[in-house]
């Protein structure tokens, strides 16, 4: 009984944690991280099946090893020696809890699925599911029936923005579309679920979306076509198969392109980051910059770039606070390396280009060739890696094909007393996890109580800000929320020294802004005008810094530099023409017309 109940039960509670997660996000503080909501949820999870393990009178059993189980595990383990050798100040603590999590679950699900796998087949209802009221929330929120919680866009669902959604919606169109082609009982109802999850897609207005639908289609029809009619198999030669998969690989890239004038400066902006993670490539091709440290080095190699090339209009209008890349691949070999990047595809291909069914019972293999045809069409173009929802997918049904793959690469053999070590291990261990996970939801909450004292006049909060450093400094939001409170409670000195800190936490033009602000309040002028000159290349096509540097060659008199930075403000471009844009050019024109009458 337990076999059969715990797949669905377990997915159950995982497709609950990631659907409230971010609801907890907008409700419980400013931003309660991710990470913590899972880590109290899949600590208590894995607590409690510790204890399971301890109380279980099981004999001698044996757990087997698969090709899939042995690739997870590496890349496991090279996200680890990656953490360890990245510089705390340039990682990301709570990405690690995230992925530990993914990684747990996945075993856990190997753990309950055992050889045969036939009861595992219903995990992929399970997303299915999930991806059905995922398309009905985002729906609803099209037509203005339910509010979008986090964005100023029309339909997100439970995520941040549409694009997240619509990756997500795509794995889903992907169980929905194969298990309709082999189910004969549901198939009305899975074409149905099909239909409203690609109307879903459709209204998302995520160009990505629309691109990976096509290639997923075609892919899970041209893997039915050869299940269904097997004498294609025997009388088609060996290399059509794989000119039909270059056929459809050309024929989504073509569709991309085709994409490319929908939202023109989108695509621009986005060919602008690409190039940039290219030359972030090539100064660390085979391990790469550490681990997840895109938003810490990107802003620096775009500031580079500007600084070498100030006459770049054209990009400088593109330019922007960017947190990932829109490519998955580029993201993980600027992060991770060649060596990564090739883990992953690895990891994915072994399945793709699998072209047996993981048991007898289950589904065609087509399904799981789509799901993950999905996320490689998703990568070229977006970031499903980074959506906390799809590397949780992505494993569980890694797990459902592991699970019915006859051949073993090892065998471990699991005594009573084995099973009530490891018990009583992965009880200690998770009841930790979730402490700490208690205690960041915790910290969350003083931390909006401490906001809200402050944004209301009350300069004492900055006293219990201090006392949430220990917890919250890794969080970006933090550092930037505790550098801002500082800095208007007329610390600038201690303002200082905690940007200077952190900055590379959440590098963007605001926090430059505030660093030269701060350092003018202490009669610092040459670190005023330099972080400054940082912000004006970090985005070029921004106002403010620009306005704030003239000010500064203003009032220290140094009148060439006010001249020039006056002529560049009056013949800017205009992004977003605004009321405060005017006041600066008239600022501007006003100085160079004061400079001709002296002349």
């Amino acid at each position: 009984m337990m076999k059969k109940v715990a797949p669905s039960a377990v997915y159950a509670g995982l497709v609950l944690c990631t659907a409230v997660t971010p609801l907890l996000y907008y409700n419980l503080a400013i931003t309660v991280r991710v990470g913590t909501c899972i880590l109290l949820v899949c600590g208590l999870f894995w607590a409690g099946y510790g204890i399971r393990e301890i109380l279980s009178c099981k004999p001698h059993t044996k757990f087997r090893f698969t090709w899939p189980d042995i690739a997870v595990g590496v890349l496991l383990l090279y996200y680890l020696i990656r953490y360890f050798f990245t510089p705390l100040e340039r990682s990301m603590p709570e990405h690690l809890v995230l992925q530990f999590s993914w990684f747990a679950s996945y075993g856990f699900l190997r753990r309950c699925f055992g050889r045969e796998g036939q009861e595992a087949t219903q995990v992929l209802y399970m997303i299915l599911v999930f991806g059905i009221v995922q398309a009905v929330f985002g729906i609803l929120q099209w037509f203005h029936v339910l509010p979008n919680l986090f964005s100023e866009y029309r339909m997100g669902g439970t995520f941040g923005n549409p694009g997240e959604l619509a990756n997500v919606l795509v794995l889903a169109y992907a169980l929905a579309l194969g298990l309709a082609l082999e189910e004969k009982h549901h198939r009305k109802r899975l074409v149905f679920a099909g239909m409203l999850i690609l109307s879903a897609i459709v209204l998302s207005n995520a160009r990505t979306a629309w691109v990976a639908f096509l290639g997923v289609s075609l892919v899970t029809v041209r893997k039915w076509l050869f299940q269904k009619f097997r004498w294609l198999r025997s009388r088609v030669p060996a290399y059509v198969p794989v000119v039909g998969m270059l056929v459809i690989l050309v024929v989504v890239l073509v569709t991309g392109l085709q994409l490319y004038h929908y939202k023109q400066g989108s695509s621009e902006g986005r060919l602008f980051i690409w190039q940039r993670c290219m030359e972030l490539i090539g100064q660390q091709p085979l391990w790469g910059h550490g681990y997840s440290t895109f938003t810490r080095i990107y802003p620096l190699q775009q500031t580079a770039y500007f600084e070498a090339h100030p006459n770049d209009i054209k990009n400088g209008l593109l330019a922007s606070n960017i947190l990932i890349a829109y490519n998955d691949y580029l993201q993980l070999a600027t992060e991770y390396g060649f060596l990564g990047l090739g883990l992953w595809l690895g990891l994915l291909g072994m399945v793709f280009l699998s072209n047996r069914a993981p048991c007898k019972s289950s589904t065609f293999p087509g399904t799981i060739q789509g799901v993950v045809a999905g996320v490689l069409f998703c990568m070229l173009f977006s970031y499903p890696l980074e959506n906390y929802v799809i590397p949780f997918i992505i494993l569980m049904v890694l797990a459902y094909y592991a699970s019915g793959i006859p051949h073993t690469v090892w065998e471990w053999h699991i005594t009573p007393r084995t099973r009530l070590f490891a018990g009583i291990t992965i009880s200690l261990i998770s009841l930790l996890a979730a402490i700490l996970g208690g205690i960041g939801l915790y910290y969350a909450l003083r931390w909006k109580g401490v906001y809200e004292r402050f944004q209301t006049g009350d300069k004492s909060a900055v006293k219990d800000y201090a006392e949430l450093v220990s917890v919250l400094r890794y969080d970006k939001y933090f550092c930037f929320n505790y550098g801002t409170a500082l800095y208007n409670a007329y610390r600038f000195q201690e303002a200082i020294d905690w940007f200077e800190t952190y900055k590379y936490h959440f590098y963007d033009t605001d926090l430059l802004m505030l660093l030269a602000e701060s350092y003018t309040m202490i009669n610092d002028d040459a670190h005023a005008e330099a972080y400054l000159l940082k912000a004006t290349c970090l985005k070029p096509h921004l106002y403010e810094p620009n306005n704030k540097l003239f000010l500064l060659y203003q009032r220290t008199h140094q009148n060439d530099k006010a001249k020039q930075m006056a002529e560049r403000i009056k013949y800017m471009p205009v992004k977003v023409l605004s009321n405060q844009v005017k006041d600066y050019k008239s600022q501007a024109n006003a100085y160079l017309n004061s400079i001709q009458t002296l002349e």
